[in-house]
């Protein structure tokens, strides 16, 4: 009696391979596609930083404007403070040169004043509508009561300056007299005075003509 043999059934190599070859192919593109999304993701994110860190550097570059701005105004106020203190310190260094000046140099001044407005009053031409009668006018005021102890010694007037010299009895006359003239003669508002040299009581006087005026400093 034969034993039949079962038939074996060979398969194709090309479907064997057709098996393996799909997960194979389906792995290799998942694998594929998870590192392909993080380096999308990440150049995304480069391109387009998150809207949050934009406004942070916005935040900076103002606060950096406004720290500039503030660094300028402080270094303004710093040189004009050290202008300010440089002149405060220069006027504080001239000033004590300035002493008070003492009696005898005060008189010497005048003296020099008054000798340069008689070189003023030589080189003036004579205004003979107004120096004569000035010069009445003077010798008229003298005469008043208020001036009692006071005697006119000599008047003269050219065109803006008149002289004039007076002695006093006593030197209460010669307070008096100190005190009043400045309201007896209104058409001349300008006037200087001082004590005559020597031992006698006399006063020399300038007055300038209305429009002028008495020169106060050394006439040069």
């Amino acid at each position: 009696m034969s034993t039949i043999q079962p038939s074996v059934r060979r398969r194709s190599p090309f479907l064997v391979l057709s098996v393996f070859a799909v997960p194979l192919v389906l792995a290799a593109a998942l694998v594929v596609v998870l590192r392909s999304r993080p380096s999308r993701d990440a150049g995304q994110s480069a391109v387009a930083p998150p809207s949050d860190v934009q406004g942070q550097m916005a935040q900076m570059q103002n606060e950096l404007q406004l720290l500039r701005r503030q660094l300028q105004s402080m270094s303004r106020q710093e040189s004009a403070a050290k202008v300010a203190a440089s002149a405060t310190s220069a006027t504080e260094v001239a000033a004590p040169t300035a002493a008070p000046l003492t009696q005898e140099e005060v008189s010497a001044r005048d003296k020099r004043r008054f000798e340069g407005l008689a070189l003023k009053l030589a080189a003036e031409p004579v205004d003979r509508g107004w120096a004569p009668a000035t010069e009445r006018l003077i010798a008229d005021t003298m005469t008043k009561p208020v001036f009692k102890g006071t005697k006119l010694l000599e008047a003269t007037c050219r065109s803006t300056l008149c002289r004039f010299e007076v002695s006093h009895e006593t030197d209460a006359d010669r307070s008096k007299f100190s005190s009043n003239l400045p309201t007896r003669l209104p058409s001349l508002p300008s006037g200087s005075m001082r004590n005559a040299e020597g031992p006698e009581r006399k006063t020399i006087i300038y007055v300038a003509r209305a429009g002028h005026r008495v020169p106060r400093d050394e006439l040069q």
